[in-house]
């Protein structure tokens, strides 16, 4: 007879992938955005750093190799920071306008006078 070879018992390992990180810069910048459009009060600087957050985020993720994830939120937060200095460009100038109007005495032909002392 000939002798059979015994095979040790196969183990069933599971292998799991790295899990990947979430990107920080992705996420700082997702959160500076918000506040760049919330608060309209302190408008520019929170934008500003969404947006250089975003393309740090963004350019590390890319290079991670799938080790990083958070495009979307860099994506996001650099959308919400160009919408943050549209909102504080257009209030500053809405503010501009105001303050010459008062300066002046008159818009388009009415006479903003009493309004103007009104508010003294």
């Amino acid at each position: 007879m000939t002798e059979q070879q015994v095979q040790p018992p196969q183990s069933h390992q599971l292998q799991y992938a790295p899990l990947a990180d979430t990107n920080g810069f992705a996420v700082a910048s997702l959160v500076c955005g918000i506040l760049g459009v919330v608060f309209p009060f302190i408008p520019f600087i929170p934008s500003l750093l969404a947006i250089v957050f975003a393309g740090r985020g963004k350019r590390q993720i890319d290079g991670s190799g799938g080790l990083q994830t958070g495009r979307g939120l860099a994506v996001a937060g650099q959308i919400l920071g160009w919408v943050g200095i549209a909102l504080a460009l257009v209030a500053t100038l809405a503010l501009v306008g105001l303050f010459a109007a008062f300066s002046v005495g008159s818009v388009g032909g009415v006479d903003v006078g009493p309004l103007r002392d009104s508010l003294r």
